[in-house]
């Protein structure tokens, strides 16, 4: 990621943004990677029944990525598209990765024990 996309992505958010942002769509939640060759906050509102929904007929219909794109975009506050398309040039992964991270901010990813009774 260059310096700029860096900068842009870490400097920018405000408190005044996202107590603009609690206010517009209640829960706000800022997911940060910090690996070794890239640092990266993403913020996005809170996921809703109909996003989830999307998200989960996307991988149905579509590639995993593209759904798990598609997701994140749905829900992005910050950074721009623009600039997560570039991320996600060099690192394709990441939509996945996102996605999963939201999943189990949601409960998608809940572990459960079955037991037969």
């Amino acid at each position: 990621m260059d310096e700029v996309m860096k900068d842009e992505v870490l400097n920018e958010v405000t408190d005044e943004m996202i107590r603009d942002w609690k206010t517009c769509f209640g829960k706000v939640y800022k997911l940060a990677a910090d690996e070794e060759d890239m640092t990266l906050e993403v913020y996005i509102k809170k996921p809703t029944r109909a996003a989830i929904s999307r998200f989960q007929s996307g991988v149905s219909k579509k590639s995993v990525s593209a759904a798990a794109q598609q997701f994140v975009f749905d829900l992005l506050l910050y950074p721009s598209q623009d600039t997560l398309v570039k991320i996600f040039e060099d690192k394709p992964g990441l939509p996945t990765a996102l996605a999963g991270e939201i999943g189990d901010l949601v409960g998608i990813t809940a572990n459960f024990t079955t037991t037969e009774l």
